[in-house]
């Protein structure tokens, strides 16, 4: 083909096996490679080396990696732009379990920016590594030749278990107040986020870590359950019109949030409680300048046992004293208070 075109592979069913190795690297040309992979089966790595030129006036876009259906592929995948002058792959997650199983590692730098597309709607993965200069981003794969940088342009959920194993993404999740990405992370073992750029939606701990070690932006509800860990930064603003939600998990464990409260409103729901334990475990908890009250609800009221007393929260809560809306919900009677014990 003429430059600045793209050449099409359609793979029906890729198998590597345990140990082994497939690299793809790119033609040195100006060409640009779609792969669309429909079946992913196999326990090994694959490597994408990019080395084709990408430049700001190609038409045709950026290479892809377009993985469509439902794979049993247990490995890994490294986007390997590192030094490619201008070269630019983005990969697809075009269906929900296209990566269930996979550790997708992205290492670029200034010149050569590789990103990652959810495509669907509930995309899982086992892990997320990467260097600075790369993305990952909500809607359909960048597929316009010019220089900038991907956007999100939908609203999708990205479920990370990293089954026992610790994940690094230094690079940026893309968004804005309408679009781009849910977090959501389930398994033992722990995700590391570490750009302060990040902008993401709801964000929820179901097991094991999640940690945000700058601070996000977070346009959404933050969620915990009980055992679970979740870090944003060295503090967190509870904002009006946003919810902490503390999940029912590993009984007898605090939902424990990594950073220091800041309460400028919204409302605390609780749907697990412990009577030993706080339900819900913080750094600390202050003020913010916008705080006006703070909404205590209770979900999942049946599990409560009539007579008892619920620690909700630890730490010193007796700035709030007096400043509590709450609501016990229709069959419950309940007297809600906060001291320097806690909630």
């Amino acid at each position: 083909p003429s430059r600045y075109q793209n050449i099409t592979h359609n793979i029906n069913h890729l198998h590597i096996s345990n140990g082994k190795k497939l690299t793809i690297t790119d033609s040195t040309n100006d060409w640009n490679h779609i792969y669309n992979i429909s079946l992913l089966t196999g326990e090994g790595e694959i490597e994408w080396v990019g080395v084709n030129r990408w430049f700001d006036n190609t038409p045709s876009g950026p290479s892809r990696l377009v993985l469509s259906g439902e794979n049993s592929f247990k490995g890994s995948l490294l986007v390997n732009q590192w030094d490619n002058h201008g070269s630019m792959q983005h990969v697809s997650l075009a269906h929900d379990y296209a990566a269930k199983n996979m550790v997708i590692n992205m290492w670029g730098d200034s010149n050569s920016r590789p990103g990652l597309a959810i495509s669907t709607q509930n995309a899982h993965v086992a892990g997320i590594g990467g260097t600075t200069d790369t993305f990952v981003y909500a809607g359909g794969i960048k597929s316009y030749g010019n220089g900038a940088n991907p956007v999100s342009s939908a609203l999708n959920t990205l479920t990370i278990n990293t089954a026992g194993k610790n994940h690094t993404y230094n690079g940026t999740i893309l968004g804005d107040a309408a679009n781009g990405l849910n977090i959501v992370k389930d398994g033992v073992g722990k995700q590391t986020f570490t750009n302060s750029a990040n902008v993401v939606h709801d964000v929820t701990a179901l097991q094991g870590s999640l940690e945000f070690t700058a601070a996000s932006t977070v346009h959404g509800d933050i969620s915990i359950a009980q055992g679970a860990e979740l870090t944003l930064g060295s503090e967190y603003s509870l904002n009006a019109g946003q919810t902490l939600n503390v999940l029912t998990g590993t009984g007898g464990m605090p939902a424990v949030l990594n950073s220091n409260l800041v309460l400028n409103g919204g409302s605390l729901m609780f749907g697990a409680y412990n009577t030993s334990t706080a339900a819900l475990s913080v750094q600390g908890v202050s003020l913010g300048s916008d705080f006006t009250s703070l909404n205590v609800l209770f979900g999942n009221t049946t599990s409560i046992t009539a007579g008892a007393s619920y620690l909700l929260a630890g730490g010193d809560w007796s700035a709030l004293d007096g400043r509590l809306v709450y609501d016990a919900g229709d069959y419950l009677t309940a007297t809600l208070s906060a001291s320097g014990n806690g909630l």
